[in-house]
């Protein structure tokens, strides 16, 4: 399988960061921008609004941190900041979003993003 190389800018401009992982002594891992992620995307889901939030013409807001797998799956989903009601619905349509998967040294890495999501009707 052929992995996209992260180009130099990318790289300089990522955060590199090593952690041990289940049944792996350690595992890359690389930060990258909201940017860099949406480039990187082959299949995307926008979240729903959710029928409770929409009759309380809530709006807003959300911020979620993703763990992106060699696979260009979601391994990870975490709520950074918004109301939960929001939020949740953002974690549901990044865990579906499928990436490219991306390499360095010829090697799979993990990637890990901070996505907004903006909510209004």
């Amino acid at each position: 399988m052929r992995y996209p190389i992260l180009t130099a800018a990318a790289i300089l401009s990522s955060v590199l960061l090593t952690a041990p992982l289940a049944g792996q002594e350690t595992a890359t891992f690389i930060r990258v921008s909201e940017a860099q992620v949406l480039k990187m995307v082959k299949h995307k889901i926008a979240p729903e609004y959710p029928a409770l939030a929409r009759q309380v013409r809530l709006t807003g807001e959300v911020r979620v941190e993703a763990v992106f797998g060699p696979a260009g799956v979601a391994e990870a989903v975490q709520i950074v900041s918004g109301n939960s009601l929001l939020a949740n619905s953002a974690v549901s349509a990044v865990k579906k979003w499928k990436l490219e998967t991306a390499a360095v040294d010829g090697k799979p890495v993990r990637y890990v993003a901070t996505l907004t999501f903006t909510f209004r009707l």
